[in-house]
């Protein structure tokens, strides 16, 4: 996954920006699965995923990253 970050932007604010789907100033862990593409032989577990995203979310663990 970090080589595909890394292939497809040559900056976080870029990468943000394309990942923020709905332009709400949030990513959700929908919006990283919808970009990669989530399905059962993907790496990429959306349950992971989002579970990750919650606790790092240490304003109100919504599991939604700002820039």
């Amino acid at each position: 996954m970090k080589e595909k970050f890394s292939n497809n932007w040559t900056s976080v604010k870029k990468a943000f920006l394309d990942l923020d789907a709905d332009y709400d100033g949030f990513i959700a862990a929908e919006d990283i699965i919808r970009y990669f593409g989530g399905n059962e032989n993907s790496e990429l577990s959306y349950q992971d995923l989002k579970a990750l995203m919650q606790e790092k979310d240490t304003k109100n663990q919504q599991g939604l990253l700002s820039y």
